[in-house]
Order: C-alpha cells, then sequence, then structure tokens
C-alpha cells in the first residue's frame, strides 16, 4: 500500500519534526548564511512560456506563465516558483527507484498554480491525480495541462459539494504507447477552508496523497490550509493514512513556525533532504494525521 510504503521509507530516511522552535532555528541559521549568489534559478517569471527538464521524464514539461499576475498585489499561481521544480525532480527520482509507487496512488495537488508537480506526476503515470485551485486560477492550470497530454483535464465536480527556455514551439504529441500519459488527470476548484466533498474529488476512492508546493506564505493561508488539510486527512476510511508531501520555500521564520506548529498539534511530520545547498532554502515536508 502507498501510505505504508511511504511512512516506512519516511522514517528511515527522514528527521522527524518534533519541536517547531528547534526546526525554525536550525532551518534558519542554515539561510542567513547561504549566500543567495550560490542559488541556482529553476525558473524565469518573466517568461511567457517555459521548457523544464525532470530527470525521468522523456520529454520537457512545458509551462504557459501569465507574467501579468506579478503586478497584481498579493496575487500567486501565474508563474511556476523554484520549489515546484525541485519537489518535482525529487518525487520523480523517489517514484523511478520504487521507494514511492505513485502508480498505485491516487492524489490531489491543492494551490497548484500552473500545475507543474501535478503534471510531472501524471506524466510519472501516477494512478490519478487532480489539480486544485480558486476558480479564477483554473484555466491557466488547465491550458498547461491540455499541453502537456493527450487529454483535456475535465471540468469536474466543485470540491464544494529544469531546463529553462522563454522560445515558442510546436508540441508534438506522445505515442499512445508512453505510460508517462496514460492515467486521469483533472483540474478543479477547490477553495481552503470550506466544506470539501472528497468523493466528488476522488470519484469515491481513497485519497492516497496530497501534494501542496509553496502555499506557506502569510498567516492567514496557514488557518484555512490546515483547516483544508484536516478535512481531507480524516476523509479516509478504510484505517490506511493519506501522506501529505509540502515543499516550502524558507521566507519569513513567523509564517513557518505558524505552520509547523499547528500541523504538530495533530499530524506526525518528518523533513527530508534535498541536497545540502537546497537545504538551505527550502524545506520538503511528508505528513500523515497522527
Amino acid at each position: 500500500m502507498f501510505s505504508q510504503k511511504v511512512i516506512e521509507w519516511t522514517k528511515a530516511n527522514g528527521q522527524e519534526v518534533t519541536d517547531p522552535e528547534e526546526e525554525l532555528f536550525e532551518l534558519y541559521t542554515k539561510f542567513y548564511g547561504f549566500k543567495s549568489t550560490d542559488r541556482e534559478e529553476f525558473t524565469d517569471p518573466s517568461a511567457e512560456e517555459l521548457d523544464i527538464s525532470i530527470d525521468g521524464l522523456s520529454t520537457p514539461i512545458t509551462i504557459h506563465q501569465n507574467t501579468n499576475i506579478n503586478s497584481i498585489l498579493s496575487q500567486t499561481g501565474g508563474v511556476v516558483w523554484d520549489c515546484s521544480v525541485i519537489m518535482s525532480r525529487f518525487l520523480c527520482g523517489l517514484s523511478k527507484t520504487g521507494s514511492w509507487p505513485f502508480d498505485e496512488a491516487q492524489g490531489i495537488e491543492l494551490g497548484c498554480g500552473c500545475g507543474l508537480v501535478g503534471i510531472a506526476l501524471h506524466k510519472l503515470g501516477t494512478k490519478r491525480i487532480i489539480l486544485t485551485d480558486q476558480q479564477k486560477l483554473l484555466r491557466l492550470a488547465k491550458l498547461n495541462v491540455e499541453t502537456n497530454t493527450r487529454v483535456g483535464p475535465g471540468s469536474g465536480e466543485s470540491a464544494r459539494s529544469s531546463k529553462r527556455t522563454t522560445k515558442k514551439k510546436s508540441h508534438s504529441m506522445e505515442s499512445k504507447s508512453n505510460r508517462e500519459v496514460e492515467t486521469p488527470i483533472g483540474v478543479i476548484e477547490l477553495e481552503w477552508g470550506t466544506p470539501i466533498n472528497v468523493g466528488n474529488i476522488c470519484n469515491g476512492e481513497p485519497l492516497d496523497f496530497v501534494v501542496i508546493s509553496d502555499c506557506v506564505y502569510s498567516e492567514d493561508v496557514v488557518t484555512l490550509l490546515l483547516s483544508t488539510l484536516s478535512q481531507l486527512a480524516m476523509a479516509r476510511q478504510d484505517g490506511a493514512k493519506t501522506i501529505f508531501i509540502i515543499g516550502q520555500e524558507l521566507r519569513s521564520e513567523i509564517v513557518h513556525e505558524a505552520f509547523v506548529s499547528n500541523l504538530l498539534k495533530s499530524f506526525c511530520m518528518y523533513r527530508l533532504s534535498i541536497d545540502s545547498k537546497i537545504d538551505s532554502y527550502f524545506a520538503l515536508y511528508v505528513a500523515w494525521k497522527r
């Protein structure tokens, strides 16, 4: 079973988080000592289109961006952030080694934005992946799903009831025999903090995992996101755990600590290491309901 394998692997390879203050001290001591000039940039928020290479996938993922979104105060979701590239590459690596069998799992991406992580998991062969975000951001996610798959994303139900280039190019369709494009993918609305019908999202099947890429950026968001995570964690009735995979760029100690301290009240939480350089400005967590 997916959740059991992931939990066993995470306990063997991750660092358990039990004290929010110790966690933040360790993370931000590294962060403030890190030279930004040493950081590799994986994305370009000024480009209308990106080709992002992910090890293990036969072709780059083409992502359209809404570069005008940067001019709208407090609006996100129109461009790809480095966190999504890091998560996509790391999760694809785990899947290809067999450590995390996504081909056995059904999942949701929360706050998908441009949809990179969800699309990467789809192309890996994840049994089913649903990308979710606010209604006003779904058009871009749907466009990117359609660009990278043979099939459209489907309208679905409402949840309430890297190689970089900027040049334009033609998009050839992949072979029908290529497993990367055979699994279902959808795009639907999901507003954090509102009642969720998980059965509608998952077609009555268990929810194996939830992926969240760089969505913890304000204390107001923390409250809404935690409410949604709790609902999703409690929806499964077969005794197995839903796995939450959370990637976060280090920005605000206050916001980060609010998220970690509140999540630890009812979730087990482990931090995974990517590499020494990326670990200096990025944290990847795996969590499940106690």
